[in-house]
């Protein structure tokens, strides 16, 4: 009968059992040392104690009594009587026994089954294994060792033999040999066939090998890496291609717009760029003539383009000679011009200071200034025949004329000067006060040189430092207006013309009213011509005590010379130093 309602029957055995004695029935885990099923399942069996016979339990906590495998309600039992190391069967089941002893044994079966009865003399151990095992170690025996059953279901039984007639011959693969699994029936146990073996894609290019059976079964593909080259550059712009690790080599590509592919030759050639569509550089290209390739390198020197058809720049040009390369800013600076065989301009040149120049002489600026100079004499100027602006000489009785000591012209003789460069007065003194000059009378000359040019020419003396003190050094005498107090002179051609007479009574000449001052104008004098302003002095200390410190003053001129509509003002001065006479 099937084992299910044997265990309920004896089920019901051991719950009658079990309210008859005071012992109770057991399940106990293994207790010999931690065993291993011989399948790899690792199934623990449980060992199934029962006292037997109705009695106590022994101390052992064996089975008592002769259980058998329907007893416990299995369809089968193979016996081995007596053990020992070796095989028994029964036609469908096979009991292995090795590692037999008289107190423990180590079993095996053709199929799992779910139980082993190991009898002693008088007692059994009975092991359960739920799940099915083929096969256990370390089994023991109660007491003794008198016989081994293993206890089958007929549903335990393997079927017959399901792969009789099956064939496998077209189940497997390219890397497998299909066998037929007994269990199934069905063709499921694969073998791989031998490592390299072809099967798949036979295909054989530059980046794709014919695939091969990698001997665990698989069919691999034999693909080049990433390193293989399988296309070379075709050009200066085209990229030269590799395997792409998957069997391909990737479409025909070309360096972008961005990649140089001829660099630049020279300062008037064009570096080419890839097009990103060729594999050849675009022509060699140059800059037109539009383009500067050589800068100037003075002001001499030209820029220099471009020829529009070379990489190098066109041969070092030169400004022509006589090419103005620094032009003139005033008529005491000259333009300067290129020689034609230098890059540079030559030096900077001026005029020589004192060279004549419209308004008067050059100086070191370089700039055309006034030709005035500030300085005193002893005596007034001495003229032969005054004549007028037409050379027709004045009446003698004009009451502008001066009086004459000599035919000749005399301009006074100067002051002397001391190391400061003041003109010298000297005081005669008596008892510390001072009794006269020498000279008694003394002149302000202003001179004036005039240039090349016809020239307007005004004077504007200011004598107020000397005038104007507390006591005034000199004072203007006699105290009216010119000619009595100042002269004009002009000396042009080696001619000399006293005009002052003309000048004061058109208002041309005058003293200021508080006569610290004398002023004059004269328009259109002739070219290179001498103009001079005389203005008369006289002692103004006289009677005084002289100070500790000589005492001194300064004149100051404004001398305007207008040309056209540019005026040229200079301003000389002369300073006056009063000292005592040495004994």
């Amino acid at each position: 009968m099937g084992h299910k309602n044997n265990i309920l029957s004896i089920f019901t055995f051991v719950i009658l059992l079990v309210s008859s004695v005071s012992a109770p029935l057991a399940f106990a885990t293994h207790t010999s040392a931690p065993v291993s099923a011989t399948s790899g399942d690792g199934i623990i069996p449980v060992l199934y104690e029962n006292p037997g016979g109705g009695g106590a339990p022994s101390a052992a906590n064996d089975y008592k009594g002769n259980p058998k495998c329907d007893d416990l309600g299995y369809d089968n039992e193979l016996k081995m009587e007596p053990p020992a190391n070796g095989v028994v069967n029964d036609g469908v089941l096979f009991l292995t026994i090795t590692s037999f002893s008289s107190s423990s044994f180590s079993w095996g079966t053709n199929f799992p089954i779910p139980a082993i009865i190991a009898k002693g003399s008088d007692a059994a151990h009975v092991y359960i294994y739920n799940p099915l095992d083929n096969g256990d170690t370390g089994l023991t025996f109660p007491a003794g060792s008198s016989h081994i059953s293993a206890c089958y279901d007929d549903e335990n039984v393997p079927p017959a033999d399901l792969c009789l007639n099956v064939d496998c011959s077209g189940a497997g693969n390219e890397c497998n040999t299909a066998s037929c699994d007994p269990a199934t029936g069905l063709c499921t146990i694969l073998t791989p066939v031998v490592a390299g073996a072809a099967c798949g894609d036979p295909s054989d290019t530059t980046c794709d090998n014919p695939n091969t059976c990698d001997g665990s079964g698989s069919c691999q593909a034999n693909n080049e890496p990433t390193t293989t080259s399988c296309r070379v550059s075709a050009g200066s712009c085209d990229v030269g291609e590799f395997c792409d690790g998957v069997g391909n080599c990737p479409a025909d590509g070309f360096a972008d717009p961005s990649t140089v592919c001829r660099a630049s030759a020279g300062i008037c050639d064009v570096g080419e760029n890839c097009t990103g569509g060729s594999a050849a550089c675009p022509a060699d290209g140059f800059l037109d003539n539009t383009n500067v390739c050589r800068t100037s390198a003075g002001a001499c020197d030209l820029a220099d383009n471009c020829p529009g058809n070379s990489a190098a720049c066109s041969p070092d040009a030169l400004n022509p000679s006589g090419t103005e390369c620094r032009a003139s800013i005033n008529e005491c600076d000259p333009r300067e011009v290129c020689t034609g065989n230098d890059v540079t301009c030559p030096d900077d040149g001026h005029a020589p200071p004192g060279q004549v120049c419209s308004a008067g002489v050059c100086n070191t600026d370089p700039a055309c200034v006034v030709n005035a100079v500030k300085y005193y004499t002893h005596t007034n100027v001495a003229l032969g025949p005054i004549l007028d602006n037409n050379g027709t000489p004045l009446d003698p009785s004009d009451d502008f004329m001066r009086p004459r000591t000599t035919a000749e012209a005399n301009f006074g003789t100067p002051l002397s000067l001391d190391i400061d460069g003041n003109n010298v007065l000297i005081a005669t003194l008596k008892n510390g006060k001072i009794q006269n000059y020498n000279p008694g009378q003394y002149y302000a000359v202003t001179k004036v040189t005039l240039g090349s040019a016809a020239a307007d020419v005004s004077i504007l003396e200011d004598f107020s430092d000397c005038t104007s003190g507390t006591p005034d050094m000199s004072i203007v005498n006699p105290k009216k207006q010119p000619p009595g107090s100042a002269l004009w002179i002009i000396v042009s051609n080696g001619i000399v013309y006293d005009v002052s007479g003309e000048m004061a009574a058109l208002g041309d000449l005058t003293m200021a009213a508080d006569f610290n001052s004398a002023f004059g104008e004269r328009a259109n004098i002739d070219p290179n011509a001498m103009v001079l302003m005389y203005v008369k002095f006289s002692p103004g200390l006289v009677g005084t005590t002289y100070p500790n410190v000589p005492p001194t003053c300064h004149n100051t001129e404004t001398v305007r010379v207008t040309i056209g509509s540019s005026t040229t003002e200079g301003i000389p001065e002369a300073g006056l130093i009063l000292i005592p006479k040495v004994p």
